[in-house]
C-alpha cells in the first residue's frame, strides 16, 4: 500500500501544477528509488524468509524519498505527506515492516490478517510489542462499516492529509485566489 502512496503523491505533484518545476537529476533519483523499492518488495515476495537486513532497506528508501519530495515541494500538502511518509519509512527502518497492533485488527474487523501475523507468513506487517511502535505503527483501526476496513498509522493519516490537502483545498484556495 505504501508504495501505491507514493506513486498517486508523485503524479498528483506531476498533474496539480501547470509549470513543472522538476529537473531531470531529481526526477531520475525520484525514479530510481522507487524502482529500488519495487525490486526489494519483488525480492521479498519471492522470498519471504529473506534476511531481516532485506526489509529494513525498505525504510532507509523511503525516508530518502521523503526527504526529497519535501526539499522539492515545501508546501503545506507534500510537508504533511513528507512526514508522514518518513514515519512510516522509519517503522520499516526500524522493523522490516510495519508493527500492527493485533487488537485494532479485531476491532476493524481483519482477524484473517491476524491469523497470518501470528503464524508469521505477512511480508508487510509484524505484530506490535510496544515501544516506538506503539506510536508510529498500524494502531488506528478504521470500522467494520468502512468499506474498506483496515488498520492505520499515524503516518498513513498524515499523507492522507497531504493529498487531501493537494487534490482538494489547495485548488479551492488557488481559484479563490484569482477572483
Amino acid at each position: 500500500m505504501l508504495i501505491e502512496v507514493i506513486v498517486i503523491g508523485l503524479l498528483v505533484q506531476a498533474v496539480l501544477w501547470k509549470k513543472i518545476s522538476l529537473d531531470l537529476d531529481y526526477l531520475k533519483t525520484m525514479l530510481g528509488i522507487l524502482a529500488l523499492l519495487l525490486v526489494l518488495r519483488f525480492i521479498i515476495r519471492l522470498n519471504p524468509q529473506a534476511p531481516q537486513t532485506i526489509y529494513r532497506l525498505q525504510g532507509p528508501l523511503i525516508i530518502g524519498l521523503s526527504l526529497l519530495l519535501v526539499r522539492q515541494k515545501p508546501r503545506l500538502g507534500f510537508i504533511l505527506f513528507s512526514i508522514g511518509l518518513f514515519l512510516n519509512g522509519l517503522m520499516l527502518a526500524l522493523y522490516g515492516r510495519m508493527p500492527v497492533d493485533p487488537s485494532a485488527l479485531v476491532q476493524a474487523g481483519q482477524e484473517s490478517v491476524l491469523k497470518l501475523l501470528i503464524q508469521n507468513q505477512s511480508t508487510s506487517h509484524c505484530l506490535m510489542t510496544g515501544g516506538l511502535q506503539a506510536y508510529l505503527g498500524d494502531w488506528i483501526p478504521l470500522p467494520k462499516a468502512y468499506p474498506l476496513a483496515r488498520v492505520i498509522s499515524p503516518g498513513d493519516i498524515l499523507m492522507s492529509l497531504g493529498l487531501a490537502y493537494l487534490l482538494i483545498l489547495q485548488p479551492i484556495e488557488k481559484e479563490m485566489s484569482h477572483d
